[in-house]
């Protein structure tokens, strides 16, 4: 029996890893994104190739939050939205 899968197994897992490395790494950018912007919005753009601006994604939320939010959290999430507010200002003068 050989240590390494072979097949559609190896490449089942191969499929599997690469979806859960770049799912960790848009989760990564995005938690970076409000302290580090400029290098998070240009790894992402350039790993992704997305229409739009990381920091118009949603952050994402903790499971452990259960709906309850602290106040820092809330304002995180204001902030957020009115950044979205202003790409949409900016795209539709």
């Amino acid at each position: 029996m050989s240590a390494y899968s072979e097949g559609k197994e190896a490449d089942y897992l191969i499929k599997s890893a690469r979806y859960s490395l770049h799912y960790a790494l848009q989760m990564i950018l995005k938690l970076l994104a409000p302290i580090t912007p400029f290098v998070t919005e240009e790894v992402y753009q350039s790993v992704y190739e997305p229409k739009k601006s990381i920091h118009q994604e949603i952050i994402p939320k903790s499971s452990s939050m259960n709906g309850e939010e602290d106040s820092k959290t809330a304002d995180i999430i204001n902030l957020n939205s009115f950044i979205d507010c202003m790409y949409l200002i900016q795209d539709n003068p």
